[in-house]
């Protein structure tokens, strides 16, 4: 991970950890293709990293956040 990469993510940590209520954010566009699946897993991804709860709904009708998580049980 490159240095600025790491300092938004302990920036992002330091908020989250300060915080005893959840947290909301909203990726919401309405164009298709500009990344809001790609940038919501990369989210989930390194708050998980951080160990921190992460709760992802798919609204999207392409279902693409669905398919990309979605294990085989």
């Amino acid at each position: 991970m490159e240095k600025e990469e790491l300092k938004i993510l302990e920036e992002l940590r330091r908020i989250l950890n300060s915080k005893n209520e959840a947290i909301v954010i909203l990726n919401n566009y309405f164009k298709g293709g500009v990344g809001k699946s790609k940038l919501s897993t990369m989210f989930a991804y390194l708050t998980d990293k951080f160990n921190l709860k992460v709760l992802m709904i798919d609204k999207d009708l392409q279902a693409t956040l669905t398919k990309r998580l979605s294990k085989n049980i």
